[in-house]
């Protein structure tokens, strides 16, 4: 991990129960061990299952059970760099890839958001989101908004970084279980 540098991403999950004791201690080693700084804002959800001890990260606890939706937008306002990205904590994030997304957003000022595939694991193979036809659809963003209305096209969450203050634009995530992005 680059020390000294100025974090340009913040990485927030939300948890909560059995999402807590799944896979989060991977989920966060996987964050830690990336090339570039990234605070990591962890959303604990009124588990019901404690947290871990976590060195480094920052915990903001909801008195009460949010939907999904909710859940990130509180974590959205513990955001303070310009980009950020979204992450489930039953995830685990490649190396390289937070360097890799910086490098992309930070390449074009007119993007809002920039993804990459995400791999299945064990098997590596492709994951089905974002659909690979989906890159030459952006170059229609009128079709392509449309086509979004009906059905998501593009994610907002795992291996995504947008730009913080778009997202604040946009009013963050949909008070919603499902489909909030």
């Amino acid at each position: 991990m680059s020390h000294g540098a100025t974090a340009q991403t913040t990485i927030v999950l939300a948890v909560w129960d059995d999402y807590v004791a799944a896979r989060l201690g991977e989920a966060l080693e996987s964050l830690a061990a990336q090339d570039v700084a990234a605070p990591i804002v962890v959303i604990d959800n009124a588990s019901e299952v404690e947290l871990p001890d976590l060195p480094r990260v920052k915990v903001v606890r909801s008195s009460q059970r949010l939907r999904l939706g909710a859940a990130r937008n509180l974590g959205l306002q513990h955001v303070t760099t310009p980009y950020l990205v979204m992450w489930d904590a039953d995830d685990v994030m490649l190396p390289g890839t937070l360097a890799y997304l910086e490098a992309a957003i930070a390449s074009d000022p007119s993007l809002a958001a920039f993804a990459t595939a995400i791999l299945e694991d064990p098997s590596r193979a492709r994951h089905r989101w974002p659909r690979p036809w989906v890159a030459s659809l952006v170059r229609a963003p009128t079709l392509f908004a449309l086509l979004d209305c009906v059905w998501s096209l593009y994610p907002t969450t795992g291996a995504t970084i947008m730009r913080t203050e778009l997202v604040r634009a946009a009013a963050g995530y949909g008070d919603a279980e499902s489909a909030e992005d």
